[in-house]
């Protein structure tokens, strides 16, 4: 395993940008991203790099990982990746017709 240097990372970077188009949770096109705005996305525990991804999804599963560890979901048992599937899955859940008490409708502008 080898540790980088701050020098080489723009050339993996750059490497990694002719092999991978998108961002894999947004999909949008790097291509279409400016450099600054495309992450080389790493794993905080062990450092090791895991991918490119846009800076708002970067930023977004940096966010995420986080609440999940300040509620203490890990401290019972459940794991991330199950965790995000079951999220993925329960907002496709179908809606009741039914309106939550403290739902305040919101004008729309014309």
């Amino acid at each position: 395993m080898k540790r980088l240097t701050y020098k080489e990372l723009k050339f993996i970077k750059n490497e990694m940008l002719e092999v991978e188009i998108e961002c894999p949770i947004c999909k949008r096109l790097f291509k279409n991203l400016k450099p600054r705005d495309i992450c080389l996305d790493h794993n905080h525990k062990n450092g090791k790099i895991r991918g490119l991804l846009c800076r708002p999804c970067n930023s977004m599963e940096g966010k995420v990982r986080r609440a999940f560890v300040r509620v203490g979901l890990q401290n019972q048992g459940v794991k991330y990746d199950e965790f995000l599937i079951g999220l993925l899955c329960y907002t496709k859940f179908p809606e009741l017709d039914l309106i939550h008490p403290k739902h305040k409708d919101k004008k729309v502008k014309k």
